[in-house]
């Protein structure tokens, strides 16, 4: 299976800042948005960007680290996981967390690659490197068709 993919170099934070904001806007309700990296990559501060295009103040989100997701209302809602501290499957899908990916809202998983069974089927996968001081290799990779659309989008809109 070839899942398309697409390298994107940010050399500032801001760089990064305004990519996170413009593939915001190209959300739709039911994305799934698989982010992978080290800590400190800014998977976090990544997703505040996010929330900030959606509408959401991003002084309010935070790395749900200790709650596992953090929803937060907006004109598309915005779920926030971070499945660093989940021990096993068993503790994942207890919490109700699956619940989220079939809702109306999107859905931003840190440290996915921890529990790959949980993710659906489509999503996108953000892979986050650390390459300078605020220099991020961000690798983009379409799991599905309907993600293939934002690899496509994010084709057009930044290259």
């Amino acid at each position: 299976m070839n899942n398309p993919s697409i390298e994107i170099l940010c050399k500032t934070e801001k760089q990064t800042v305004q990519f996170a904001t413009s593939l915001g806007e190209l959300l739709r309700p039911g994305d799934v948005i698989a982010l992978n990296g080290t800590l400190g990559a800014g998977k976090t501060r990544f997703v505040r960007a996010v929330a900030a295009s959606l509408g959401i103040d991003e002084a309010t989100v935070s790395s749900p680290t200790y709650m596992i997701v953090q929803s937060y209302p907006a004109r598309l809602p915005l779920h926030h996981f971070d499945l660093y501290r989940i021990q096993d499957e068993e503790e994942l899908y207890e919490s109700g967390c699956d619940e989220f990916l079939e809702s109306e809202g999107v859905c931003f998983i840190e440290w996915a690659s921890r529990f790959p069974a949980f993710l659906p089927d489509d999503y996108l996968e953000i892979a986050f490197e650390i390459t300078g001081k605020d220099i991020r290799q961000l690798t983009l990779t379409a799991f599905g068709p309907e993600h293939e659309r934002l690899i496509q989008s994010c084709r057009s809109s930044f290259f």
